[in-house]
């Protein structure tokens, strides 16, 4: 690793989670993690000054791939969009830059965990076309891809609740928490998504266009939040006892859900989105 660069940037955002961790000797010695859209100028300067420039920046996800999932989805501009180097200098960041797949980002957390050799699910809403993936043995062993994707389908059902996608979603959960499951209306749900299959998440629509079906969040969040731990269960008990693994990781948007954690034995990140993944993309990175 002596070839490797002295001060190294992992970097999220570029349309949510904009995050900045500087490694520096191939230690964490600075973290800044936001909400916000793209970065702050004002503050890359202050870690330029605090830390030094960087020799590299990696990238938290494949701009090439991304590019051509949203290019297959039907989006415009879509190399605009992703031109990633361009975005940096517009920052004034001017060293060379490279990139991790998104979900392999989320699966570096594991270099940081309490495990040596631990089973890895990854969930969220969309990476490059993986939305749900398995690894082991620091590979990726299975993938769901875009469609079908758990995090797309919590997101569109808060929106069917009448509350926002991608912000209400610890509402939604809460709300579940407080109210009972109607199992029928659980039943319908099903019917209407879910494709039935002994362990992968697969919907019968593309729910990243949302639905049109309106009810109340009392009605709608236990249903939902049981239908997304019944997922995630399927995942965890099938791949548990396929490798014979029981020291699991669970990272991805997903997992900022915090009832599935009371459910099966995982290990989750501090910081399981993608604003972790500017720590963890490094971790990948040097790993890799």
């Amino acid at each position: 690793m002596q070839n490797k660069p002295y001060i190294i940037w992992g970097m999220s955002g570029k349309g949510h989670d904009a995050s900045i961790v500087v490694f520096k000797d191939y230690s964490v010695v600075f973290e800044s993690y936001t909400r916000d859209s793209e970065h702050d100028v004002a503050v890359i300067e202050k870690i330029k000054h605090d830390h030094g420039e960087p020799n590299l920046v990696v990238w938290y996800e494949n701009p090439w791939k991304k590019m051509l999932r949203q290019w297959w989805d039907g989006h415009k501009n879509v190399y605009a969009s992703n031109n990633i180097s361009k975005y940096l200098k517009s920052k004034n960041i001017n060293c060379p830059y490279t990139y991790v797949d998104h979900h392999r980002s989320h699966y570096g957390h594991s270099f940081q965990s309490p495990y040596d050799n631990p089973l890895v699910i990854v969930a969220d809403s969309i990476g490059e076309f993986d939305c749900t993936s398995v690894w082991y043995n620091n590979r990726k062993i299975s993938s769901i891809n875009y469609p079908h994707s758990i995090g797309l389908f919590y997101s569109s059902m808060t929106q069917a609740s009448g509350l926002r996608p991608n912000c209400d979603e610890g509402l939604f959960e809460r709300i579940a928490s407080e109210n009972e499951i109607d199992l029928d209306l659980k039943d319908h749900i099903k019917k209407l998504f879910i494709v039935e299959h002994d362990w992968a998440p697969l919907f019968k629509v593309n729910l990243h266009k949302g639905t049109d079906i309106r009810i109340s969040a009392e009605l709608l969040a236990p249903v939902v939040q049981s239908i997304f731990e019944d997922l995630i269960i399927n995942i965890y008990n099938h791949w548990t006892t396929k490798l014979n693994c029981n020291e699991v990781i669970f990272t991805g948007g997903c997992a900022f859900n915090k009832g599935i954690r009371n459910k099966i034995n995982i290990w989750v990140p501090a910081n399981p989105g993608d604003g972790g993944s500017a720590k963890s993309c490094v971790w990948s990175y040097l790993n890799g």
